[in-house]
């Protein structure tokens, strides 16, 4: 199960631990993590942007309770480090206004 730190946390960079990498019909690779601050398109949200060891996060899906993080190519096993680089979540990262 993917941990959604994207509900509690304000980070834009940081490591979460590569728990699968599936091969995809399209050639591409998607990632299970241990956790992840990439929120994936939903709810009319555009899908937050980034890259995973330097490797462009080429979309996100939600399947089922983990979060696929398709890249091109595969990740080898242990920690990873991602940052956060475009979509909504970097925006609203970057501060509100507190409510009247």
């Amino acid at each position: 199960m993917t941990e959604r730190r994207y509900y509690y946390s304000d980070e834009l960079q940081g490591q979460a631990q590569l728990l699968d990498c599936r091969p995809l019909e399209d050639g591409n690779h998607a990632l299970v993590l241990d956790g992840t601050l990439f929120h994936p398109q939903g709810g009319g949200q555009p899908a937050d942007g980034g890259s995973l060891n330097g490797e462009p996060l080429l979309r996100l899906a939600p399947h089922g309770d983990d979060i696929l993080h398709v890249v091109a190519r595969p990740q080898p096993p242990g920690r990873l480090r991602w940052r956060l680089t475009a979509g909504c979540a970097r925006c609203m990262r970057a501060g509100t206004p507190p409510a009247i």
